[in-house]
């Protein structure tokens, strides 16, 4: 049994050989391929077979990978959350204020998921109660993700930046579920929002309800 890409561990400066390089490059095929068969086909209504036939292997190959379809999708999130929430912090690495922060986050996530249609219907069907899949192990990858945003408004609050009374977990929950629906729409529709646009959009659409002189009833 080939071992798991990710699990290969290589003594420092040690390439890896030619067996481990191609193992790694199945890996990454199968959850590619599994990838767009659940966003395509719903996660329940997806076959190994089906997941095999878009990856080109048997799908028996499949199980020397991975134990099944669960095990599939829960690496598929473990990955993506990790690499959005690299992507995230590298752009609010420098920002100032709690506002620049939250505006670099959004902008960020608009970015990369935006950019990977098949990675934004499964985040958008998995932050749906009635369609979730894995609930308790994947919700908490995700909750990584909206508690960098609970941090920013709860910053925000403090320093006056963002107004009083504004509930941070809430918030940050709606701020994450209108970024996914917004990844969704970008896809879908012909917007023509995209760059100094979408920056202003978001600007515009996040930031009045959380902005301190903006009335409330």
């Amino acid at each position: 049994m080939p071992p798991l890409p990710r699990r290969l561990a290589l003594p420092a400066g040690r390439r890896p050989s030619v067996r481990q390089q191609h193992s790694a490059l199945k890996f990454r095929n199968i959850l590619d391929a599994a990838k767009k068969i659940f966003a395509t086909k719903g996660f329940h209504e997806a076959k190994i077979t089906d997941i095999a036939r878009e990856a080109n292997v048997a799908s028996g190959t499949i199980y020397l990978y991975f134990k099944n379809k669960d095990d599939i999708l829960i690496k598929l999130f473990e990955e993506a959350v990790a690499e959005i929430t690299a992507a995230v912090q590298a752009a609010m690495a420098d920002a100032g204020d709690a506002s620049e922060r939250l505006n670099l986050f959004c902008a960020s996530y608009l970015e990369h998921v935006g950019a990977d249609k098949y990675l934004a219907e499964l985040i958008y069907m998995e932050m749906d109660p009635i369609k979730k899949f894995v609930p308790r192990y994947c919700e908490r990858h995700f909750q990584k993700l909206i508690a960098i945003l609970v941090a920013i408004i709860e910053d925000g609050v403090a320093s006056g930046y963002f107004r009083k009374g504004v509930v941070p977990s809430l918030s940050a929950r709606m701020i994450f579920c209108s970024l996914n629906e917004t990844c969704i729409y970008l896809h879908t529709c012909s917007s023509g929002l995209q760059g100094a646009k979408l920056e202003t959009f978001i600007d515009s659409a996040f930031f009045l309800g959380l902005n301190p002189d903006t009335p409330v009833a």
